[in-house]
């Protein structure tokens, strides 16, 4: 049986980034709301879906690195996972990126680490999360030379206090990335998820 990899740390706080907003959209057949906004870096920008819940309560957040995996024989669309956390009350935040697999060397999947820190951080000033659920879920950015993006924020609030990362696009644990080829791969990453932040209803 294949084991799902993960790791649990305790995390920090918050530094404010504001990003624009692109585009608000609500789905009469569903219960959260889709918000696209632009993040920068120093040296690339992009975009973010926010998926919203509409509930009151303090939200379990998971942020995806990448919105799609191409796997050089087939591109599997990530989306459709983020959607049903987000129907299940998951703010879920998305990075529009393609992660390729397998690497292709080194370097592979690791320019978009900017984007991803102020994706985070966005979330901690927009949203009224709960700081004991707040997932991963994307590339180890632990190399030494750039700290996993919670990591880096500064102490001026201690508003996160755990966190679960998943790790995608890691030769050392490549069966996460495996499992997602597959909407059963992915129903279990949704499961394991639900298990580790059941979300408050």
């Amino acid at each position: 049986m294949r084991k799902l990899v993960f790791s649990v740390v305790v995390l920090l706080g918050l530094a404010a980034i504001p990003q624009s907003i692109v585009s608000q959209q609500a789905n009469a057949n569903t219960n959260f709301k889709s918000i696209d906004i632009n993040v920068s870096g120093k040296s690339s920008t992009g975009t973010t879906r926010v998926l919203l819940p509409t509930l009151t309560s303090p939200l379990p957040v998971v942020v995806l690195s990448h919105s799609r995996i191409d796997f050089g024989d087939a591109t599997v669309d990530l989306m459709p996972m983020a959607e049903k956390l987000a129907r299940d009350g998951y703010a879920v935040l998305v990075l529009d990126r393609t992660m390729i697999w397998p690497l292709k060397d080194a370097e592979t999947n690791r320019d978009g680490y900017e984007l991803l820190e102020n994706t985070e951080k966005w979330a901690l000033e927009h949203i009224k999360f709960d700081p004991r659920r707040f997932a991963y879920v994307g590339p180890n950015f632990d190399t030494g030379k750039e700290p996993y993006p919670m990591q880096s924020l500064p102490r001026d609030r201690r508003r996160v206090e755990r966190a679960i990362r998943f790790h995608l696009g890691e030769p050392a644990n490549s069966e996460n990335t495996e499992m997602l080829r597959t909407t059963t791969g992915q129903h279990k990453l949704v499961q394991f998820i639900v298990r580790n932040f059941k979300p408050k209803v």
